[in-house]
């Protein structure tokens, strides 16, 4: 009976953020600088944060399966705030003044980037906190597009709520040490949605099972990984081929293969790029011109070896 009655409050307490969600988009008179997708919750992260009275722009744009780097709407109508703070961000994903030209689109960046305080860890900006929503939502979808989960002094960086700790344990087969973990996050919560505000750090054997899920759960790509850009985008200019590819074949391509320009990769600094001077054959295969060099040089190797033992 006791698990039929927390079943029942479970569903809602959904139905409930489902509700605010609605009523938060009918009261926000503005439009979403990111596009026209709909807000399917309030944009609160149980045990983290509530967004009310504050409205939830979710970025119509984002290249993941989730957002980390949540965009706010404040009262004002006007300007909003990130949840979890971006300070000193900007340094770490290059967007400052000083760092790499930005992709066309993105050329007033840098400037807002380090005018609300994404450029310095150390100084706190309350304008971080009154952002212009369209630069807001700018600096979370390349958060998002660089992101990568890792493990830093053991530790999972970048940070990351329980409410996705304990996502990981409804999606994945996890171990047993994963779920003992996600229970001690629960315990932290009553029946009501009311948790206490305690932090609870994983294991080093949890961080390692951990890391590879969020990513996974993410939808985070790996550098060379195929990409859409008209989906996934880029931060900064793409490079450009500094050679015609066509007239300087590689030394050693099969007959056959065809340079293409517009076989997109995730590159080193995680943008949807043209990948440099690529061929493929008449299936649409990458030409392999390593493994035929390598044949070339065997049989090379191979008769050599033979006329000197003949003549020999």
């Amino acid at each position: 009976m006791m698990m039929i009655q927390l079943n029942t409050l479970l569903i809602l307490v959904l139905a409930m953020k489902h509700i605010l969600a609605a009523v938060a988009q009918l009261q926000f008179n503005g439009t979403n600088p990111s596009g026209n997708c709909t807000a399917i919750d309030d944009g609160s992260r149980e045990g983290y944060h509530s967004p009310l009275p504050n409205t939830y722009l979710p970025d119509c744009k984002n290249p993941l399966k989730r957002e980390l780097w949540r965009v706010f709407m404040n009262e004002d109508g006007t300007s909003a705030g990130m949840i979890p703070r971006p300070d000193g961000l900007g340094i770490i994903h290059k967007i400052c003044p000083e760092d790499e030209p930005l992709a066309t689109h993105l050329v007033n960046v840098s400037s807002k980037a380090s005018e609300y305080g994404l450029c310095n860890e150390t100084v706190f900006n309350t304008s971080i906190n009154s952002m212009d929503p369209v630069y807001a939502l700018q600096f979370a979808n390349i958060f998002h597009r660089q992101l990568v989960f890792t493990i830093k002094e053991n530790r999972i960086s970048p940070w990351v709520t329980n409410s996705d700790i304990l996502q990981v344990c409804e999606t994945f087969d996890v171990s047993d040490n994963i779920k003992a973990h996600c229970e001690e996050i629960k315990s932290l919560c009553n029946d009501k949605g009311e948790c206490i505000e305690m932090g609870i750090i994983p294991n080093k054997q949890s961080v390692e099972e951990l890391v590879p899920a969020l990513n996974e759960m993410y939808g985070v790509k790996q550098m060379g990984d195929t990409c859409n850009p008209e989906e996934w985008g880029a931060t900064f200019e793409c490079p450009a081929n500094s050679m015609d590819c066509n007239e300087r074949r590689p030394r050693g391509l099969p007959a056959g293969c065809k340079y293409v320009n517009n076989y997109y990769v995730i590159d080193e600094v995680r943008d949807c790029c043209p990948k440099p001077c690529y061929f493929e054959d008449k299936d649409g295969n990458e030409c392999s011109i390593g493994s035929n060099v390598a044949a070339n040089s065997w049989v090379y190797f191979s008769t050599l070896v033979c006329v000197v033992y003949l003549k020999w």
